[in-house]
């Protein structure tokens, strides 16, 4: 996902881009869930080093190299929608009228 969000980000596609860059955050997002599971098992059934290895692993979760190579793709997205905002405005055309929705 990280190539293909460069790769789009090379194009000058931002939105796909970003799109790749944030579904890489998300599957962080998930393995950290992940671990309030293993939280309780680990006391559970008394487990201590794999618990402490867990610890070890979220303090250093989010300096992975692929989330860290992620999050400057999404940084550098977000600068360009910031340089160039006439670009990604949404016109008043384009707006979802909700009133007419049943």
């Amino acid at each position: 996902e990280i190539e293909a969000g460069n790769a789009f980000l090379r194009l000058g596609d931002i939105t796909r881009s970003l799109k790749y860059f944030i579904s890489v955050d998300k599957h962080f997002d998930v393995i950290i869930e992940d671990q309030y599971d293993f939280h309780s098992y680990c006391l559970r059934k008394v487990t201590l080093r794999p618990y402490i290895a867990l610890l070890h692993l979220e303090d250093m979760i989010r300096g992975h190299k692929y989330y860290r190579t992620a999050i400057h793709g999404a940084i550098v997205c977000y600068l360009q929608v910031h340089d160039m905002p006439a670009l990604f405005k949404v016109k008043k055309d384009d707006e979802v009228d909700y009133s007419t929705m049943t």
